[in-house]
């Protein structure tokens, strides 16, 4: 069995803050089109990944990114409750989650 560790950066946790479907997390994720929308502004923005909306309020994401007001509400909701998503993350981890991805099974360890 090949066991390989994922280290995850601050723009894969973004990006797994706002898109995740957690049941323990009561925030509604965003839409695979809607990330795809953000991912397109960053680009486009210039800015320098997802890590860089976890500064954001609301009203910066609505403004900066130029996105609808129901957008910026679900990332701004995620961002305040960041706490609850890493504490999700490390529980995963510590019950030794193993993910299986292109046949290899690859263990969870941030």
């Amino acid at each position: 069995m090949y066991v390989e560790r994922i280290k995850l950066n601050l723009d894969s946790i973004a990006m797994m803050l706002f898109c995740a479907r957690l049941k323990a997390y009561k925030e509604v994720p965003l839409s695979n089109e809607e990330w795809l929308l953000i991912e397109r502004i960053i680009k486009k923005k210039g800015l320098k990944g997802p890590a860089s909306l976890l500064s954001m309020n609301q009203t910066e994401l609505e403004e900066i990114l130029e996105i609808n007001e129901f957008i910026a509400y679900k990332m701004a909701r995620r961002i305040e409750t960041m706490n609850i998503f890493l504490s999700v993350l490390n529980n995963l981890e510590g019950n030794g989650l193993m993910l299986l991805q292109n046949m290899k099974i690859i263990s969870l360890n941030c």
